[in-house]
């Protein structure tokens, strides 16, 4: 009975599947499609678990940190009321509880930088930051004037959400501030970013920026660039971070003036702001996202090389290369984090190549060998993550991102849990033949529907010979 039960089964699933092409032609294309589609795509297994989630509509989310004790996580990003006029856009930022209840938002009522929100450089505040005593929130972003961006950062009252006060460079135009980090001591907000030295948008004469300015009242302290006055510069600051006691701050990016004097990395003594070092990666640059031990000694990051992606452990005294390894699938990633514990690393990216397909992702975990772990997938395939936060539980991390197959974007945040990697499962198989399909002339997809029906039945066939033996074995 059993052995009928499963023919029948598998019969009527894998007919199901393969008529898929054969209805994709008709009048009734879209129901059919959706009526039969819907089902198996759910089927796709999952990796990970979520804990929670919050949706916000007509909002991007960008950047995110987490108090001390994980009782309030903090957000950046941008809402609006229409997607397509400036006028409704404006940098915001959320406060919610370790449950996803929302506390507060606070919009700054300032233009974001973009007229079109869905262009992949719309930002508001794409970075957050703690001070040490969860007090107040940093964020930096970007606002727009009317004709060009320019660089904000601001300091919110953590319990309350008002603001005390802003800084802007709006005498640059076009440049950038894309993070945002709070001395171990509270007194000394750091800014790493992108100057635009001759007023022209995406990627003109810029310069490799970072800054200092004084916590209690907003004013610039000190800054450090890498650009050179009499030459063709491209240079930004994407990453930044500290040493345990302050002392020492890192930054990783990217500058070449005249196609030459290619920089990836610097270290800045947070005292005198003179450079400790500089480091070219070489094959493994530019650097990306990176994160700096607990002791000191080391910088952990990730590198592009032309071949792979290579974890690379950095010698934070001198920044020698004194470790890479292989990364054992392709990521896309965005941020790195250590966790807790120090015993892997938490990265953010948008996808994972995995048993010869492309997996929607949202984080994956990495060991000290590159080697993948453990992957939290996209809850509909559709968010493209932006911020992560590790747990103090050393399992969990807290993610922001955005859904971006709806109209207009919304804001994701969730709490997660990283596991093994999803195989393929039978249904997941068909729906990628279905995705197959799609796109073929009507003759070819009957072709293709037919051999899915000779498989049907080879199939079917194979399961019922293999049921009448076992009944003549058992009657005899």
């Amino acid at each position: 009975m059993k052995g009928k039960l499963l023919t029948l089964f598998t019969l009527v699933v894998l007919l199901a599947a393969f008529s898929i092409p054969l209805v994709q032609h008709s009048a009734s294309m879209s129901v059919t499609q959706n009526a039969i589609l819907s089902p198996i795509a759910k089927t796709v297994p999952p990796g990970g678990s979520i804990e929670w989630q919050v949706q916000v509509n007509n909002a991007i989310g960008q950047s995110i940190a987490v108090s001390s004790n994980e009782s309030y996580i903090y957000v950046g990003g941008a809402n609006w009321t229409d997607p397509t006029n400036i006028s409704s856009w404006e940098p915001i930022l959320w406060k919610y509880n370790n449950s996803g209840s929302l506390v507060w938002n606070r919009s700054l009522n300032i233009q974001g930088p973009l007229s079109n929100v869905f262009s992949s450089v719309a930002n508001g505040f794409s970075s957050v930051a703690l001070s040490p005593d969860d007090s107040s929130v940093y964020a930096a972003g970007e606002i727009f004037n009317g004709s060009s961006w320019y660089p904000i950062l601001v300091k919110v009252n953590a319990s309350t959400g008002d603001v005390d006060w802003n800084y802007t460079l709006s005498e640059e135009p076009y440049s950038q501030f894309y993070v945002v980090e709070v001395s171990p001591d509270g007194e000394i907000v750091y800014l790493a970013g992108m100057l635009s030295k001759d007023g022209t948008p995406w990627f003109g004469n810029t310069s490799f920026y970072v800054s200092a300015i004084n916590s209690d009242d907003g004013t610039l302290d000190w800054e450090y660039e890498l650009y050179f006055s009499n030459g063709s510069n491209l240079g930004y600051a994407r990453d930044l971070d500290l040493s345990p006691g302050g002392g020492v701050l890192y930054a990783s990016g990217f500058f070449v003036s005249n196609l030459t004097n290619a920089i990836d990395f610097v270290a800045i003594d947070a005292s005198s702001h003179s450079q400790l070092w500089n480091m070219t990666a070489g094959a493994f640059g530019p650097i990306g996202p990176f994160d700096v031990s607990s002791d000191g000694n080391e910088i952990y990051t990730i590198g592009y090389s032309f071949s792979s992606l290579n974890l690379i452990t950095v010698d934070s005294s001198n920044g020698n290369i004194i470790g890479d390894s292989s990364i054992s699938n392709t990521i896309y990633p965005q941020t790195l984090s250590l966790s807790f514990n120090e015993s892997k690393f938490y990265v953010l990216t948008s996808q994972l190549q995995a048993y010869g397909r492309n997996l929607p992702t949202l984080m994956v975990e990495l060991n000290f060998s590159g080697t993948v772990t453990g992957v939290i997938t996209s809850p509909n395939g559709l968010v493209s993550p932006y911020g992560l936060a590790p747990s103090n539980d050393n399992q969990s991390a807290y993610i922001v991102g955005s859904i971006i197959g709806g109209n207009p974007y919304s804001m994701l945040l969730l709490k997660g849990e990283a596991g093994p990697i999803p195989k393929p499962s039978i249904l997941s198989l068909l729906y990628a033949m279905y995705l197959l399909s799609q796109g073929l002339s009507p003759w070819t997809s009957y072709i293709f529907a037919g051999v899915g029906i000779v498989a049907v039945l080879v199939v079917s066939g194979f399961l019922i010979v293999r049921t009448m033996r076992g009944k003549r074995v058992k009657n005899v």
